[in-house]
């Protein structure tokens, strides 16, 4: 029997506004409780209710944390339709586990070749502030300082020193302001300046100044954020920077080889959108860029090695799984569509290989978790299976150590119970 995704008690609050606005929209809501110690609840028409997320937001700007529990209204047992042999070389191999079983998390590569896997969300604690480091040498997970305020939604950012800066995020609360920065040499975190505006799912990206340019995101009393803000190293301090043309969040954001940040997608106030804009740093403007083919969240955005921009998947208008992807080419400011994936996915991860391919993994297909994996060949364009996950997996975190092997970590597995097990990829 297919399990319901798990409503945890700081959502509790959220359920008479979350029936009221599905009345008003004339959806059905079901409801029911499987263990005293975790509330699950089934959505039976969830993609309804999130085409009308500005309705819910008037009712409750908080019921966008249901979002997340909404997409994944039945999560399967058995395997994932679709999934298929490899056609193209590369093995998973399972490896040491982390500590805490975590997912809404970040994993950050270090410079020391260390990957840091910090905060998160836990069905045993919530919202987390943990952190660990895998040692790729002994294949293993040992504890770090744990983070000053437990988080999700999170983003994290390796700074051009090696530190590591996090930012923002949900603590079951509120959306938040605090930042900190962790440093590698010592293992602890230490406060730094506050973001402007609390947020969280929104986009960081480094720029080539070692500046970081946030974007977007939600903010519990505006909903979906067109306001940006630039993180200073050297000062510890966050300026604003222009505001977006659009509002999104679940979108993308990429520097490029030229200095500008390309967005992409998200959710804005009515909904998922197709609308893209660069970020100029030196005038620190907004301006619209060539238009997706189709409107995408929660999907995938890699720099290839000649400077475009691979988008992958994500979901659609319906919340369907999209299979398609396209291109941007910075030349021309417009998309491509390119050859179609193997497998439809949304809220998978992306990873860039040493020799220019890109290595999709997990996510969603509609309801149902995937542990299949492809690959991207930019010279072809063509996108090849190849072996897949030891453990279907969502909501999972992905990074790239020295040797060019790509670590996956954590996330949701099929009967929707929170995973702490890492695998290793070997392209």
């Amino acid at each position: 029997m297919a399990a319901t995704p798990i409503l945890t008690p700081h959502h509790r609050p959220l359920i008479v506004v979350a029936i009221r606005c599905v009345e008003a929209i004339g959806e059905t809501l079901n409801h029911r409780k499987k263990q005293p110690s975790k509330h699950r609840r089934r959505y039976d028409d969830s993609i309804s209710l999130m085409k009308n997320l500005a309705i819910c937001h008037r009712l409750g700007s908080h019921l966008r944390l249901l979002l997340p529990l909404l997409m994944v209204s039945v999560m399967s047992s058995s395997g994932a339709a679709g999934e298929s042999p490899s056609d193209s070389a590369g093995a998973w191999s399972a490896t040491g586990s982390m500590q805490d079983e975590r997912w809404w998390f970040t994993m950050t590569t270090l410079l020391n070749g260390k990957v840091l896997a910090a905060a998160g969300y836990s069905y045993e604690t919530y919202d987390l502030a943990t952190a660990e480091l895998y040692d790729s040498a002994t294949g293993t997970w040992s504890r770090t300082g744990s983070l000053r305020n437990a988080r999700f939604s999170h983003t994290a950012t390796l700074l051009l020193d090696g530190r590591v800066l996090v930012a923002g995020g949900y603590n079951g609360l509120e959306s938040m302001t605090s930042a900190e920065i962790y440093d590698p040499s010592r293992g602890r975190w230490t406060r730094t300046g506050s973001l402007t505006i609390g947020r969280e799912e929104h986009m960081a990206t480094l720029l080539q100044d070692g500046k970081v340019l946030v974007t977007g995101g939600y903010g519990d009393s505006v909903g979906p954020l067109t306001s940006t803000e630039i993180y200073d190293p050297a000062t510890g301090l966050w300026t604003t920077a222009g505001d977006m043309n659009d509002p999104r969040w679940w979108g993308t954001a990429t520097t490029l080889l030229d200095g500008r940040v390309l967005v992409t997608g998200g959710v804005g106030i009515s909904g998922g959108q197709s609308t893209c804009e660069l970020f100029d740093p030196v005038t620190r403007t907004w301006t619209y860029t060539g238009r997706l083919h189709t409107h995408r969240i929660i999907h995938t955005a890699t720099l290839l090695a000649d400077g475009r921009v691979l988008v992958a998947g994500g979901q659609g208008d319906l919340g369907q799984s999209i299979g398609t992807a396209e291109i941007w080419d910075p030349a021309t400011g417009l998309w491509t569509a390119v050859g179609r994936m193997q497998q439809a996915r949304a809220r998978h991860t992306a990873a860039l290989l040493p020799d220019g391919r890109v290595l999709v993994a997990g996510g969603l297909l509609n309801n149902q978790v995937l542990a299949s994996a492809e690959i991207f060949d930019p010279l072809t364009s063509a996108w090849n299976r190849t072996s897949q996950l030891v453990t279907g997996r969502d909501q999972h975190a992905t990074a790239t150590l020295p040797n060019g092997t790509v670590i996956v970590a954590g996330g949701v597995d099929r009967t929707s119970e929170g995973l702490g097990s890492a695998e290793l990829f070997t392209p």
